[in-house]
């Protein structure tokens, strides 16, 4: 992977205050003084995933950190924290990612087990596995 240019290291931290927020790839674009289209090459050679895919990844972080830090935290209310407007579609993702529900990683104090590479996708969080 190629050094990140400075431009983006400023951008993830922008991306990380925002993340409560809606954030579609024209505006982060427009942040970092690009062009869609060059945006979305370089952050993909920087970051090794689209813009997309690495915002969800780091709301799923972020609510993985909720739930196991303020475990009394509703869903719903984690959901709206981490930029998701459906908590319904925020619990299929963290289920899909991490292979339990939002709920269960709440619960049961669920260890989160970090980032693997699993089918086409670039990077998933690794399931939930219980404490011993």
């Amino acid at each position: 992977m190629q050094r990140p240019m400075p431009v983006f290291g400023r951008l993830f931290s922008w991306i990380e205050l925002r993340l409560a927020e809606e954030l579609p790839v024209a505006r982060m674009a427009a942040e970092a003084g690009m062009s869609v289209r060059t945006f979305y090459r370089r952050f993909r050679e920087v970051a090794g995933r689209s813009p997309t895919v690495y915002v969800l990844e780091r709301r799923l972080q972020r609510a993985a950190d909720l739930l196991r830090h303020e475990p009394e935290l509703g869903v719903a209310e984690v959901a709206a924290r981490c930029g998701f407007a459906d908590p319904n579609y925020f619990s299929r993702q963290f289920r899909a990612r991490m292979g339990c529900a939002p709920r269960d990683a709440a619960n049961g104090g669920l260890l989160f087990s970090g980032w693997v590479k699993r089918n086409r996708h670039p990077a998933r969080l690794k399931g939930c596995r219980r404490e011993k």
